[in-house]
């Protein structure tokens, strides 16, 4: 009895954790332009968010403004310059966050 009732807790516990739902951000393409929809399903607006938009571990930084777009090859309301891609650089370089800084990150919020 005692190997019956371990069975089922056993079988009850590892249900649970294969259950779990892994849940992300993600990029949104809208009329107006590129959003990011976080994972509780608010969305940045007017201000700097580091996004990994492709799980390698590095993030990059990206201002999304007042109506939560993510502004493209221009200049963000602090002076800080984005690229077409939308990516934060300085002196061309895309600035990154967090993991192996070699690897290059492929989703950015623009195509």
């Amino acid at each position: 009895m005692k190997r019956y009732i371990l069975a089922i807790a056993c079988v009850a516990m590892m249900s649970s954790v294969f259950s779990i739902s892994s849940f992300a951000g993600a990029w949104q393409k809208a009329h107006k332009g590129w959003w990011y929809k976080n994972d509780d399903a608010s969305y940045p607006k007017s201000q700097w968010m580091w996004i990994d938009g492709n799980g390698d571990g590095i993030s990059e930084r990206y201002y999304f403004d007042k109506e939560g777009y993510c502004l493209l090859d221009t200049i963000a309301p602090d002076g800080n310059k984005v690229n077409a891609n939308g990516a934060w650089t300085m002196g061309g370089k895309v600035q990154t966050k967090g993991g192996n800084t070699n690897k290059k990150s492929q989703k950015q919020c623009a195509p």
